[in-house]
């Protein structure tokens, strides 16, 4: 009986070490994890018209000629508006109510060896609205007593999703 009792137990130890791989089995699980993806439509920026500051003469003392995003040009002392001025309109196209990043690149108007350091500035929100914002776009300069000519420039205006 005594032997019995051994391999008995023996057997049963046994058959605990064989099914203990089954056991670990029982010790996993698994999840399923959802994942997503938006996919923004192109950003495009498109110009009509010119940053155009007009003619006027020119000023009796050095001062600022401005003109505003809104189209209000102002002049320096003496100086008198011949011809109006004129502000483009810039419209940027895109996905929904996406917001982006406005980067105006520098602008200096020149007539010869004369240059004109121009500070742009515009009235963009640099949000979508149902996918498209319009604005538009000023700046503004120092000009002096022989500052006159004709002065020509460009710059650019780079939009970036945020």
């Amino acid at each position: 009986m005594f032997i019995m009792k051994h391999i008995l137990a023996a057997a049963v130890g046994a058959a605990a070490f064989l099914s203990a791989p089954a056991m670990a089995q029982n010790n996993t699980d698994s999840e399923t994890i959802n994942s997503t993806a938006t996919i923004l439509a192109p950003i495009d920026i498109s110009v009509a018209g010119t940053l155009d500051f007009g003619t006027f003469t020119a000023p009796t003392a050095s001062g600022t000629v401005s003109l505003t995003a809104a189209g209000v040009r102002t002049l320096p002392t003496g100086s008198v508006g011949v011809a109006a001025a004129a502000v483009p309109t810039a419209t940027v196209t895109g996905t929904g109510t996406a917001t982006y990043t406005l980067a105006l690149g520098s602008l200096t108007l020149t007539n010869g060896s004369e240059n004109l350091a121009v500070t742009l500035s515009h009235n963009s929100t640099e949000t979508l609205t149902a996918g498209s914002e319009a604005f538009q776009i000023g700046g503004s300069f120092t000009a002096n007593p022989t500052s006159a000519g004709d002065y020509t420039g460009s710059f650019t205006a780079t939009v970036t999703y945020n």
